[in-house]
């Protein structure tokens, strides 16, 4: 039986958690950043882009997460905007 003094998630020297759950929701969010990484830069390849600004792209997601996102979205609609006015 554990002491009235410990703290809810501790009973004695058992831990409550798996050994393992702090090391998963560590690695998840850069799992997630190597995911949207990964679909900047295959969205821009398949833009006709070039293989160097596809990964720049893709970098700028993956070490500036939000900025870089946000920069990446306002230059893909100033490209689109730019496009459309030219073809009609």
């Amino acid at each position: 039986m554990a002491p009235a003094t410990s703290l809810p998630i501790e009973s004695g020297n058992d831990i409550l958690f798996p050994p393992m759950y702090d090391f998963v929701w560590s690695v998840i969010p850069f799992v997630i950043l190597l995911v949207v990484s990964i679909t900047v830069a295959t969205v821009e390849y398949t833009r006709k882009r070039d293989v160097v600004a596809s990964l720049g792209w893709g970098a700028l997601v993956l070490f500036l997460p939000i900025i870089g996102f946000v920069i990446w979205a306002v230059a893909a609609l100033i490209r689109r905007e730019n496009r459309t006015a030219i073809k009609g």
